[in-house]
C-alpha cells in the first residue's frame, strides 16, 4: 500500500489531527490506533508517555516521514474536567496547604530549637524525615561530633516536631503525585522523583524553614508585618522546594514521545 493513499498507515495516523494541532483522545483509543498502525510501519520505536495525544507529520526527510506522538500511560483514563480538578488540587496543596503545614512545622521547630545548646545551634546542620517517620540530622559545612549528632537526633524527635515534619513530607509527596497524575507524566513539579524512601536524601526541612528568614528569600521576613505570621511567611514558598528538587532529585516523569518512521 502506498503512503500517499487514503488508507495508508501514515495517513491513518495523520487523520487523527489536522494542521499538527494537539488533540486529546481516550487513552484506549490513542494507544490502540498507534499499536494497530505501528504493526504496519517499519523501524518503529515506542515509549509510554503522557496524558496528551499529539501528532505531527510535517517532518519529511528524503524518502522517510517521521511522526511524533504522545501517548497515555497504559491503562490511564482521565477526563478533561478530572485533569483540571487534579491540577487545581496540586496547586492548592503547594500554596495554601504548604503554608498551613509549614506554619505548624515552624512553631513546633521553634519550641524545640529553644532547648538546643547555643554553640550547637550556631553550627551548620539541617534535618529531614525518613520513610519510617523519624527526624534525621543532616550534617552541613560544620563537622558534628558523634555526641552532638545524638543530642540533636534526640531533641529533634520530640513528638510534636516529628509529627509536623511527617505532615510536611506527606503533603509535598502527595502534591507531586497529583501533579503527574495517573499518567505519570508532567512538565510541572511532579516531574521530580520524590518518594517516602528518598525524601531524606532530597529535602532539607530546616533549609526550607530558614529560606524566608535567613536564606535566599530573607526579604520576605523583613517585610512581614507580624513576625509570627508564619502562614503568610511560607505562602508561595514552593520555589525553595523546586530548588532542592532540582539539585538532588532525578527528573523521571517528563512526557516522552514516539517516533514512527515510514517509507514514503
Amino acid at each position: 500500500m502506498e503512503i500517499g493513499s487514503s488508507k495508508s498507515p501514515l495517513n491513518t495516523l495523520a487523520n487523527l489531527t489536522r494542521n499538527s494541532q494537539p488533540k486529546a483522545v481516550e487513552p484506549s483509543v490513542a494507544n490502540q490506533r498507534v499499536v494497530d498502525t505501528r504493526a504496519q510501519i517499519s523501524d518503529s520505536v515506542m515509549y509510554h508517555a503522557s496524558d496528551e495525544y499529539i501528532l505531527s507529520s510535517s517532518n519529511v526527510s528524503g524518502n522517510r516521514v517521521r511522526i511524533y506522538q504522545m501517548l497515555y500511560e497504559d491503562g490511564f483514563t482521565e477526563t478533561k474536567s478530572e485533569k483540571l480538578q487534579r491540577l487545581g488540587e496540586s496547586f492548592s496543596m503547594l500554596n495554601t496547604g504548604l503554608a498551613d503545614v509549614s506554619a505548624d512545622l515552624k512553631r513546633a521547630y521553634d519550641d524545640v530549637a529553644a532547648i538546643i545548646p547555643k554553640e550547637l545551634a550556631s553550627k551548620d546542620w539541617g534535618f529531614t524525615v525518613t520513610e519510617t517517620g523519624e527526624v534525621s540530622v543532616i550534617e552541613g559545612d560544620d563537622t558534628l561530633t558523634a555526641r552532638e549528632k545524638r543530642d540533636l537526633q534526640s531533641i529533634l524527635n520530640e513528638p510534636e516536631l516529628k509529627a509536623r515534619a511527617g505532615d510536611f513530607a506527606e503533603l509535598v509527596i502527595k502534591a507531586l503525585e497529583l501533579d503527574r497524575g495517573g499518567g505519570k507524566s508532567t512538565w510541572g513539579i511532579g516531574k521530580y522523583d520524590l518518594t517516602h524512601a528518598n525524601f531524606k536524601d532530597t529535602i532539607d526541612i530546616k533549609a526550607f524553614l530558614d529560606a524566608p528568614i535567613t536564606g535566599k528569600y530573607a526579604d520576605r521576613y523583613g517585610t512581614l508585618t507580624y513576625k509570627n505570621d508564619f502562614r503568610s511567611l511560607y505562602w508561595g514558598m514552593r520555589g525553595e522546594l523546586e530548588s532542592q528538587l532540582a539539585a538532588r532529585s532525578e527528573i523521571k516523569y517528563t512526557p516522552k514521545s514516539i517516533e514512527i518512521f515510514a517509507d514514503r
